[in-house]
């Protein structure tokens, strides 16, 4: 189990592959569903490329459409509640902020009731606290820092939200393929996110890096480089 096998939702945390009761299709839901409720279609990779989906003999997947991109592939594929539970448990070992949280996967189960006509929420939901706690956390340390009681993702939506403007002022005079980076980042809500720390001044470099295709690096047999060598001085 890798947390970097799954795309993050604009939390960061992981999603999981749920069902559509309606039509049965898969997407992209938060692992922490139904306290969060974020979804998504079309994932991106760790490097900020469009992925696409494929399939093989252990079912579908996505993969990141630049060839030479080194991200790791996104199984799609629903687990059970076991799964969830030990995924919920690495990313909370992951992040200082939650630590002393564990579940197990007889309470992510019981967020819901089966039968066989459909799925009822219940009252029941082990993330509630959680939430709540690690919310207060975030309120007292960012007021500690910066003098405003707001959690991390209110913080990040403030700035965002202040840098707007500024944003799309600095990329009118910038290439097509500037904007087409900027429009796409900009209006995928997890990717979004990404803008908290990039400041206009320094945006077009950070479009640009991510126009830019992802190389891989070239590796070298000191054999064969010896014996490419000696080919070439008696050719």
């Amino acid at each position: 189990m890798n947390l970097e096998k799954h795309p993050k939702c604009e939390l960061g945390h992981p999603y999981v592959v749920r069902l559509n009761k309606k039509n049965n299709e898969k997407f992209w839901g938060c692992v922490f569903y139904p306290e969060h409720t974020s979804t998504h279609n079309n994932p991106y990779c760790s490097n900020n490329h469009p992925m696409t989906k494929l399939k093989s003999n252990y079912g579908e997947y996505f993969k990141c459409k630049n060839n030479h991109c080194d991200s790791k592939t996104y199984d799609f594929e629903p687990k059970d509640s076991r799964y969830h539970a030990q995924l919920i448990n690495l990313f909370f070992r992951s992040n200082n902020q939650y630590e002393g949280f564990q579940v197990t996967d007889e309470q992510v189960s019981k967020s819901s009731i089966k039968n066989n006509f459909s799925t009822y929420r219940t009252s029941y939901n082990p993330y509630k606290y959680i939430f709540a706690t690690v919310a207060e956390r975030e309120r007292e340390q960012n007021f500690k820092e910066y003098g405003i009681k707001e959690t991390n993702y209110e913080r990040t939506t403030r700035i965002l939200n202040d840098n707007e403007n500024k944003f799309k002022n600095v990329i009118s005079n910038q290439s097509i393929e500037i904007k087409d980076v900027f429009h796409r980042l900009w209006n995928d809500p997890i990717q979004k996110l990404r803008f908290e720390k990039i400041t206009p001044e320094t945006l077009v470099d950070f479009l640009a890096f991510k126009s830019t295709p992802v190389k891989k690096t070239n590796l070298h047999c000191p054999f064969c480089d010896k014996l490419r060598t000696l080919c070439n001085e008696h050719s």
